[in-house]
């Protein structure tokens, strides 16, 4: 079974629970997955510095990430209520259960 982690805020390798469970009972790997919705940091007024501090955590996190051997799909909505459907897309795109 092929795992998915869902990254939101917590963009970090170390001490992530979600990400070392998914790795130790997902025998046929895991891979990391995480949204930019613009629609909602444009809702929420995400200033552009904090939006090139989210981008240069990503970058960090696809390096960590990578040294794990694990793969991180980072895509972008449009809208909020495409999330579960963009999810569901994944899922089936990398076989994860």
């Amino acid at each position: 079974m092929r795992g998915l982690v869902w990254f939101k805020e917590d963009l970090r390798t170390e001490d992530n629970m979600a990400l070392f469970n998914a790795a130790k009972s997902c025998q046929s790997g895991v891979v990391g997955l995480y949204i930019i919705d613009t629609t909602m940091w444009k809702k929420h007024l995400v200033a552009n510095c904090r939006v090139e501090f989210i981008l240069r955590g990503l970058k960090s996190l696809s390096d960590e990430l990578r040294k794990l051997n694990i793969p991180l799909l980072i895509i972008k909505i449009k809208d909020t209520k495409d999330i579960s459907t963009e999810i569901f897309k994944i899922i089936k795109k990398v076989k994860a259960k």
